[in-house]
């Protein structure tokens, strides 16, 4: 888990500009990196039944987000 949420983290330092804000024009690239840990990472979790893990990594990325 800890693996995943360092990705998260890294993939929101990188699109964070000097004043903490992601760019309009950097916004549909960042959501789409987010839409692929939600696509992609929680849904191997809930495919193999690790229900309480994509809880989990869906709630650190909504509000790493916000």
């Amino acid at each position: 888990m800890d693996c995943y949420k360092r990705q998260i983290d890294a993939t929101i330092n990188e699109y964070l500009g000097r004043e903490h804000f992601i760019s309009y024009y950097k916004a549909y690239d960042f959501i789409s990196d987010m839409e692929t840990y939600l696509y992609e990472d929680v849904r191997m979790m809930l495919d193999s039944g690790c229900y309480w893990n994509a809880f989990e990594l869906t709630c650190y990325l909504f509000i790493e987000v916000g």
